[in-house]
């Protein structure tokens, strides 16, 4: 299983009628003219529309589908691999914000924060505390600089780090 995001830009064509589908994991995003992004998170996937509309489909663990639409643009979906669709309004400024070298960052989960930073950097950054992993944030860091990042989140939040070898560093 591996983190990533992906951006789409889906042109409807009346000579080409199969739908554009986009499978991460349980979920399956259907897209005729529009922009979206789908990105693999640790417990799951975010879906967001940036235009026009699109279709979300996922597959429970009991075998049961869901179907949610999003018409808006900014609206989100997290699917969650214990089950169901939770939704959100993001702000215009985060969608593909990653596209601009940029991490938008918008009451997300700490640990999903880091998820999407270590997607960047060979140096991992490891969170001890589920407590700390959970905390949502909101903020913009250029996933480029990890030391900035860490240093922006050390002087803002009840953080301590260390430094266990050139490859990893645990946040707790």
């Amino acid at each position: 299983r591996k983190e990533s995001s992906a951006a789409s830009d889906v042109y409807k064509r009346q000579d080409y009628p199969s739908a554009f589908i986009v499978r991460s994991g349980n979920t399956r995003t259907r897209a005729l003219g529009t922009q979206f992004e789908v990105e693999r998170l640790p417990d799951g996937e975010k879906i967001t529309l940036i235009e026009h509309s699109i279709q979300v489909l996922a597959e429970t663990r009991n075998d049961q589908s869901l179907n949610q639409t999003l018409n808006a643009p900014g609206e989100s979906l997290h699917y969650a691999e214990n089950g169901g669709f939770q939704y959100r309004q993001r702000s215009p400024d985060s969608t593909a914000s990653w596209r601009r070298n940029q991490l938008y960052v918008d009451a997300e989960p700490l640990g999903h924060v880091i998820a999407r930073l270590n997607r960047y950097q060979a140096k991992r950054l490891v969170i001890l505390d589920s407590e700390l992993a959970a905390r949502e944030i909101s903020g913009i860091f250029d996933p480029r600089d990890q030391a900035g990042s860490l240093r922006t989140l050390t002087d803002s939040l009840p953080i301590r780090t260390l430094s266990l070898s050139p490859l990893l560093i645990l946040l707790y």
